[in-house]
């Protein structure tokens, strides 16, 4: 039995052979990167490459009418949360690969750099370099694992399915899933390298910087319900950047425009690098969707975030990047200010702390609402105070690619969230905490290369 990552070509710079391509040059036209210049290059495809797919099970949209286009493996899906796949590349031509692709050129980087002798002078650009490729391992994995595997559990997390580790550039070798314990171990060591490595800020504010590494291990941390943890990173990043968008002032969030969000707006935290589509998922894309009626309707009159957010198309509302290829949208999944606001507010709430996860959910929401109508949340307990910040965090960061893990992480500790599809008159529900949100492998990974498919 076979266990390896799909075969695929990430940049014309690096050769494919039967034994490690960084050891082998066989065509002079074809140049192996040596300096850090070049190595930084590299590295940039592992950030353009990262595409897994975030939305395509959550709850924040739906599709009244399937295309001709959209293929029968995605129907299914879409109404079953399953693949019953009848053709072996299912939905994509590349089964889960554009993730691996990039870890295998962050890998690439990293065994160049190993390369290049570190030096006083050179010690600051090989530190960042070597920052940003742990940081593009970790946060590729965590995507992955949020993806195809069960929400963290410590207790079942040493059995758990996890992903194939790959810190090899080779495509060739033997792997296995990782049990969910080892692989959030091993985010968690990426991620904690990449921030001892990084600086604070660089100059190029596209660059991967330890606010950056701050925002992922506060990510990582929520979504293994280490709140503490979680807390520690939030606070430490709105400790550097709190600057939070206004609403209102039309030169910040042009409301009603073609683009109502500008790319290096103040509360990004990361910027959209060239390459990276506004938005992938091989259910949604190429098939109209529209927001979920429901998400519309719990937005009160005078908030701005459904005006900022979506387009009235019809009978429904669209998401703005479902109808223009904006400069910036929030669908990217990049990392924005406001999403530390709602994450240490809840980690407070968790605590116990009640005023605390108070201000910050209000200081983040007078931004978001017609000036002078915001009335403050009150909240009796710090239970109550939770309920409202969950709800408010589902709203503010809605079409973020976090729905999904919210869902199976809330749902671990009884919130009862099911997803809700409506087709031809009959109704399909995936109840919570159903295995089918470790979304199931692709078959050409389980038929023709050997991986353990999730169990249903």
């Amino acid at each position: 039995m076979k266990y390896y990552i799909l075969p695929v070509l990430f940049c014309s710079l690096l050769m494919s052979s039967c034994n490690k391509f960084l050891d082998k040059n066989p065509d002079p036209t074809q140049r192996v990167p040596t300096s850090l210049e070049d190595i930084g290059r590299l590295s940039n495809f592992a950030r353009n490459n990262a595409e897994a797919s975030y939305h395509q099970g959550a709850d924040e949209y739906f599709i009244p009418v399937f295309k001709t286009t959209f293929k029968e493996e995605a129907r299914y899906f879409y109404k079953h949360w399953n693949y019953e796949v009848t053709s072996p590349w299912a939905i994509t031509s590349e089964p889960i690969t554009p993730n691996y692709r990039s870890i295998q050129t962050a890998n690439a980087s990293l065994e160049l750099l190993g390369k290049v002798k570190r030096t006083a002078t050179n010690q600051a650009e090989y530190n960042k370099l070597e920052g940003k490729c742990h940081y593009l391992r970790a946060s590729n994995y965590i995507f992955l694992a949020w993806t195809y595997c069960k929400a963290y559990q410590e207790a079942t997390a040493a059995s758990d399915l996890g992903m194939p580790i790959d810190e090899d550039s080779y495509f060739g070798n033997k792997l296995k899933r990782s049990t969910l314990k080892e692989l959030y171990a091993y985010i968690l060591k990426e991620a904690r390298t990449a921030y001892d490595l990084l600086e604070v800020r660089y100059p190029l504010r596209d660059e991967i910087n330890k606010i950056n590494a701050m925002g992922l291990l506060a990510r990582i941390h929520l979504s293994m319900g280490a709140y503490d943890s979680a807390w520690v990173y939030s606070n430490e990043l709105l400790s550097y950047e709190s600057e939070l968008l206004n609403y209102n002032d039309p030169a910040e969030v042009a409301i009603g425009s073609v683009i109502p969000f500008k790319n290096f707006n103040k509360e990004m935290l990361e910027i959209l690098p060239a390459g990276i589509r506004s938005f992938y998922d091989p259910v949604i894309t190429g098939n109209i969707f529209y927001v979920d009626s429901n998400l519309i309707a719990s937005y009160a009159p005078d908030d701005l975030r459904p005006r900022a957010y979506f387009r009235k198309a019809g009978d429904y509302y669209q998401y703005y990047s479902s109808i223009y290829g904006a400069e910036y949208s929030p669908s990217n999944n990049i990392m924005m200010v406001d999403e530390f606001f709602l994450t240490r507010a809840e980690c407070y709430a968790r605590k116990g702390e009640k005023e605390k996860a108070l201000k910050d959910l209000n200081d983040l929401l007078v931004t978001r609402f017609v000036t002078g109508k915001f009335v403050p949340y009150t909240a009796a307990t710090a239970a109550e105070a939770l309920n409202l910040i969950l709800e408010e965090r589902k709203k503010s960061l809605v079409f973020r690619g976090l729905r999904w893990i919210d869902i199976k992480r809330q749902n671990l500790e009884g919130r009862n969230i099911s997803v809700v599809r409506k087709v031809d008159g009959i109704t399909y529900t995936l109840p919570p905490n159903d295995p089918r949100f470790a979304c199931p492998l692709h078959s050409v990974l389980v038929g023709d290369y050997g991986y353990q498919q999730n169990p249903y």
